[in-house]
């Protein structure tokens, strides 16, 4: 009886096959990622805006530069896709199969991007990249991004079929 339970428990199957709670807890995860990456963005940009503040917008705008303008709206653009992709794995298993379909591109994208980014920094060399910190720092945390991404495209990827039924069965 008791061999029979230890089996059961460490079946592969069930192992792979997680209730819906746990799905809704991973996906609540992979929300939050996305969530706390948007933020970082948004604290990229609001550190752009910051360090070069003198006191008045029309000046912020003059320092800032075509550049770190440019910089700056495309972190807070980065940032509301992260918040819009957090919002969307937060509501997957009600997504049509459209919507669930854009989440899963979206996030093979960032993960690809940023497995891309961490090959071509480990290629390129880190030391390039920032000069204010340590080349195995800036490789180790592209790689830890890079993963990141990737468990949160793995985690949406593998529920991709799962449903909330009792969603379904209102709808009826």
């Amino acid at each position: 009886m008791l061999s029979r339970s230890i089996t059961t428990i460490l079946s592969p199957n069930l192992l792979l096959e997680a209730p819906l709670s746990n799905i809704g807890s991973q996906l609540r995860a992979v929300a939050l990622s996305y969530a706390l990456l948007g933020a970082l963005f948004f604290f990229f940009a609001a550190s752009l805006v910051a360090f070069t503040w003198s006191g008045s917008w029309s000046q912020l705008w003059h320092d800032l530069g075509n550049y770190s303008a440019n910089s700056v709206g495309l972190f807070v653009g980065i940032a509301l896709g992260h918040w819009v992709l957090a919002g969307l794995s937060l509501r997957y298993l009600t997504l049509g199969p459209r919507w669930r379909n854009v989440t899963l591109g979206a996030s093979i994208l960032l993960a690809l991007w940023n497995i891309g980014g961490a090959v071509r920094l480990a290629i390129v060399g880190a030391a390039q990249a920032l000069s204010f910190m340590d080349a195995p720092t800036v490789l180790g945390a592209k790689w830890l991004l890079a993963l990141a991404y990737s468990i949160c495209f793995y985690s949406l990827w593998k529920h991709r079929g799962a449903s909330n039924t009792r969603l379904e069965r209102s709808r009826v």
